[in-house]
């Protein structure tokens, strides 16, 4: 049996994935990854293992549908597996089927779940879920003002739900001091202005943030956070870590991974580093009130650019 589970949310994936395998009680499995051509697959799904009660198999590859030259890769075991009643593979594919006829074709002749994404709609009610799990109470209003808060994210709204969901009570106050508002600015434009040297979109894109309410404590944090990412990204790529590693180590979705992957092409370790050193250096000077927060991020601009960023 082979089954494909496919979206652009990576964790709405894993939900589904564990839904799927208690519902068809395919008890334990392997979990398969960076196999290269069909006979990876092939030794991998017919490997002995002692200790599976039954050959189920998770398959995570996010370019085996891309395009038709991938599939080929994999197409000759993937027919011979769709009447195999002794091997159960579960695909799971973070990325968008390719229209390819072929491609089309075998889609057609196999068990396919699209999981979709989340929508403002449905995305209150998956909070809720989460928080209800996890014995946390919370009242119609503070639930509006979280999901307001939030993208249409799973992976970052379970991140920020677990800033909140050990405290015995949860409040406006809390929400507001703990939750970081995405809705409030895109959370990357302010990087990729930085990154793409456009001191003059920076300065607006900082503006923009300021604007909607966030304070400039907050620019330094997400910038903070965004460069250590990119940092910890480049890590991973020269060590050819896959998608599938990448998102466990960094918890991040599939949007951000793309997010931070067209940056790290950018930006080489030497100014990564600088920019890092930086963003420490006027962070600590601000929370000692040593400069100005009025006018800090142009002075941290100007250092940066001076030392060469």
């Amino acid at each position: 049996m082979i089954k494909v589970i496919y979206g652009s949310d990576s964790k709405l994936l894993e939900l589904e994935l564990q839904k799927e395998l208690k519902i068809n009680n395919l008890g334990q499995y392997k979990v398969i990854k960076d196999l290269e051509n069909f006979d990876d697959l092939y030794l991998a799904t017919n490997q002995i293992n002692l200790f599976l009660e039954s050959k189920t198999f998770v398959f995570y590859n996010n370019t085996i549908f891309q395009n038709i030259e991938n599939f080929l890769l994999f197409e000759k075991y993937l027919l011979e597996l769709i009447n195999n009643q002794e091997i159960n593979l579960l695909i799971i594919y973070n990325n968008k089927l390719s229209l390819a006829k072929k491609i089309q074709e075998f889609i057609n002749k196999i068990q396919v779940t699209h999981v979709q994404d989340l929508t403002n709609e449905v995305k209150a009610d998956f909070i809720m879920n989460f928080l209800t799990k996890n014995n946390c109470v919370i009242n119609q209003d503070n639930l509006d003002l979280i999901s307001n808060k939030l993208p249409n994210d799973a992976m970052i709204i379970e991140n920020e739900l677990s800033k909140i969901m050990y405290l015995n009570s949860i409040d406006s106050i809390v929400i507001n001091n703990l939750i970081t508002n995405y809705n409030k600015a895109n959370i990357f434009s302010l990087l990729k202005s930085l990154v793409n040297h456009n001191l003059n979109q920076t300065i607006s894109d900082y503006n923009k943030i300021i604007v909607e309410g966030e304070d400039v404590f907050f620019v330094f944090q997400i910038l903070s956070f965004q460069a250590m990412q990119l940092f910890f990204l480049k890590k991973l790529k020269q060590v050819n870590a896959s998608f599938a590693q990448i998102s466990s180590s960094l918890k991040i979705s599939y949007y951000s991974y793309k997010e931070l992957e067209t940056l790290e092409k950018m930006i080489n370790f030497n100014k990564l580093t600088l920019l890092l050193d930086n963003l420490y250096f006027f962070d600590l000077k601000l929370k000692n009130n040593l400069y100005d927060k009025n006018s800090v991020f142009k002075i941290f601009l100007l250092k940066l650019f001076k030392l060469g960023f």
